[in-house]
C-alpha cells in the first residue's frame, strides 16, 4: 500500500507527484512546512549557544564564532527533522547544557550545576537520544570538579547537584 503523499521512500510516488499527480492529503505537508519554519530561530539560537559554550574552552572569540558558524551553515542535521523539530530543539538544549557544564565546572556555583542538569533533562524530554550525552556531562563535572583549586566544586557534590536538576526535570 502506497501513502497518499509524495515520498522518496516509496517507489514511484515522488515521480508520480512530479508528473502531476495530486496530493491526496496536503494538511500533513502544510503542517510540516509551517513547523519547519521554527527550525530557523532554533538553529540561530544553537549557533549562538555553541559560540557561548566554546569561548571558555578556546579563549578566542573569533575561533568560537567561526566554529559555531561552520556548524550553522554546514549542518545537514535539520532537513530530516520530523514534525515538531525535536532533534534541533534537543541539540539546542544539549549545547546549552554543555556550555553551562563548562562554566560551572570551573567555578563553585551550585545554581549553574542544577541548571546544567535541568537543561540536559529538558533535552532528553525533547528527544530520547539526548540521554546519550549525559555520561559526557557527568564526566566533565567529575574531571573538572576534582583537583586542588579552591574555586572548584568537589566532584561528588557537583555530580549530586547535577543529578538533582537532571532527575528533577525527568520526574516532571
Amino acid at each position: 500500500r502506497q501513502p497518499p503523499y509524495p515520498s522518496h521512500y516509496v517507489d514511484g510516488r515522488l515521480r508520480a507527484y512530479l508528473q502531476g499527480a495530486p496530493i491526496e492529503n496536503p494538511e500533513q505537508h502544510n503542517l510540516r512546512a509551517l513547523v519547519s519554519l521554527f527550525n530557523i530561530p532554533v538553529t540561530l539560537a544553537t549557533v549562538w549557544a555553541l559560540a557561548w559554550s566554546l569561548f571558555p574552552l578556546v579563549r578566542r572569540r573569533e575561533t568560537a564564532w567561526a566554529t559555531a558558524l561552520l556548524f550553522g551553515l554546514g549542518t545537514i542535521a535539520w532537513h530530516y527533522a520530523g514534525t515538531f523539530f525535536s532533534e534541533p530543539l534537543a541539540t539546542l538544549l544539549n549545547v546549552l547544557a554543555f556550555g553551562t557544564v563548562v562554566r560551572c565546572a570551573r567555578i563553585q556555583h551550585s545554581g549553574l550545576t542544577v541548571l546544567a542538569g535541568g537543561l540536559a533533562g529538558l533535552a532528553v524530554t525533547a528527544h530520547l537520544s539526548a540521554v546519550l550525552f549525559a555520561p559526557a556531562w557527568v564526566w566533565i563535572l567529575a574531571c573538572h570538579g576534582s583537583g586542588d583549586d579552591s574555586e572548584r566544586m568537589p566532584a561528588t557534590r557537583a555530580l549530586l547537584i547535577w543529578c538533582l536538576g537532571f532527575c528533577g526535570v525527568l520526574a516532571l
